[in-house]
């Protein structure tokens, strides 16, 4: 038999009629009926049910059936039909980040060499010694996403962009006749994105059908895809692209210097045999909004955990949160928090009330012992934002859009004077990501507050930041105030004059 990289793709089509997916007595997706026969784009607001229909295509999720009815889901592999994704699964590969939160919740730390090899067979795990050929074919499509210096670290130590490259690279080494991408721009710096771009549209030209989620704008790819919307569970329409929100524009006036609430010397950062940090020295004062930015891999996130006290400096470094001499268990019950990383570390089953009220003391899940008024704190934020309903669910209920929210009211539900949020935008629908945008400007941005956000999309931001760090290869390139930051040599490469 023939190995799987030169073998052709066989057609394979799906097909729904009424199909209806619940998660106990609550409907997820209802009245599903179309047919995936060329390429797909879906669209839809957090929680419409995007990753869940990935899942149901990709035959890891069954529908509903209903005795003496038609099968809801039929697969046509090469013109055959079977209502059993069991064969269908071979030509089938998913990407989708709740692939990290299952290895985690697993307690495996597996290599991104492992990760990709996981793909070969669809498998979740891989369990065996990676033969020599396949271990060639590994290394091969990893140097296609630009990956393959990665291929030895464990997945956990990898920043956002990096670990959709992987998951990317995992879903394209068993060669899909059907490949499905969930949010597949996540975490991509603007080299990443055009890369993964052009290799999905190679996939397309070399026969594979895509279908691609996202909260942004539908992309320019150069293919005929057919639009999608999923509003509540349900099939809607396709609507208009909404025209890209303007942004503020207006310049905040140079804040006065407040106290020192961050100050790193000398700090170095190292994960086995990998330095993530090198040589940083960086002082930010209340008043004052940094943005964090760099290439995928750069450091940024790692810089975040350091600063929030997820991370320890090597010996030698020093970091001062909030005061000197305040202890790291101190610092965290007065910092906040928002990043995809804290997400592997909470408990499955944590309510989402409890995940927001464990703000107040910086731990995860269900909190410590809370100061007078926190329930009523976070049951009035939660009010305020609309998602009163999601308390008393538990937060592997909540789509990836949903669980980013219930992160940003842990944030900020206990009034921090250090705010950390790491890529704030991804993962939000449009409406979402307008409203932070309005909170930043207008509540969260203040005197008293150092604001330090970790982007890939400054414009979004560009009015509401007052000074700027870029990072290289875990060193920084340039720091100080905005207006002095951005014409430097180190920003436009990232980013060109686009500010």
């Amino acid at each position: 038999m023939l190995e799987l990289p030169f073998m052709k793709r066989p057609p394979l089509v799906v097909h729904f009629e009424n199909a209806e997916v619940r998660h106990g007595c609550r409907p997820i997706l209802a009245g599903i009926s179309f047919q995936v026969t060329r390429h797909l784009w879906i669209e839809g607001d957090n929680g419409a049910g995007k990753t869940t229909l990935l899942r149901l295509l990709a035959g890891e999720i069954w529908p509903v059936e209903r005795p003496g009815q038609r099968p809801a889901r039929v697969y046509f592999i090469q013109g055959s039909p079977t209502a059993s994704p069991l064969l269908a699964r071979r030509h089938i590969r998913l990407a989708t980040p709740l692939q990290i939160e299952i290895l985690s919740r697993h307690g495996t730390r597996p290599s991104v060499a492992e990760v990709i090899a996981s793909g070969k067979e669809g498998r979740t795990f891989f369990c065996h010694p990676i033969s020599p050929a396949l271990a060639h074919e590994v290394h091969t499509m990893a140097a296609r996403l630009e990956i393959d210096d990665l291929l030895p670290r464990p997945i956990s130590q990898l920043s956002t962009g990096q670990t959709q490259r992987t998951l990317l690279a995992r879903a394209l080494l068993g060669r899909p006749s059907l490949l499905l991408v969930d949010e597949w721009s996540l975490g991509l710096d603007a080299r990443s994105l055009r890369l993964v771009r052009q290799i999905l549209e190679a996939e397309a030209a070399d026969g594979a059908l895509l279908v691609l989620t996202s909260h942004h704008r539908a992309p320019a790819f150069e293919l005929p895809m057919q639009r999608v919307r999923l509003r509540h569970g349900t099939l809607a329409p396709a609507s208009r692209p909404r025209p890209q929100r303007q942004f503020p524009t207006n310049r905040p006036h140079a804040p006065q210097q407040g106290p020192v609430l961050l100050h790193l010397q000398a700090v170095a950062v190292r994960c086995g045999t990998a330095t993530l940090l090198r040589d940083l020295c960086w002082r930010a004062h209340a008043g004052e909004v940094w943005l964090v930015v760099g290439a995928n891999g750069a450091g940024k996130s790692t810089l975040l955990q350091l600063a929030a006290g997820w991370r320890h400096p090597w010996p030698g470094g020093h970091v001062l949160r909030l005061a000197e001499g305040m202890s790291v268990l101190a610092a965290k019950t007065r910092i906040g928090v928002l990043a995809p990383w804290l997400v592997p570390a909470f408990d499955p089953t944590t309510l989402v009330a409890e995940a927001i009220q464990s703000g107040f003391s910086g731990a995860l899940g269900r909190p410590r012992p809370l100061p007078p008024g926190a329930e009523a704190t976070a049951r009035s934020l939660a009010q305020q934002w609309e998602i009163c309903h999601w308390l008393h669910q538990p937060i592997s209920a909540l789509s990836l859009g949903q669980l980013r929210l219930v992160l940003l009211a842990r944030a900020v539900v206990h009034d921090p004077p250090l705010l950390l949020l790491d890529e704030p935008f991804e993962g939000l629908d449009a409406s979402w990501q307008e409203r932070l945008a309005l909170l930043l400007h207008h509540k969260l941005a203040h005197p008293k507050r150092l604001l330090v956000i970790a982007t890939h999309h400054p414009q979004r931001l560009a009015s509401l930041a007052t000074h700027a760090l870029v990072l290289e290869d875990g060193q920084i390139a340039a720091i100080g105030p905005w207006e002095e930051v951005t014409p430097q040599v180190p920003w436009r490469r990232l980013f060109g004059g686009d500010t």
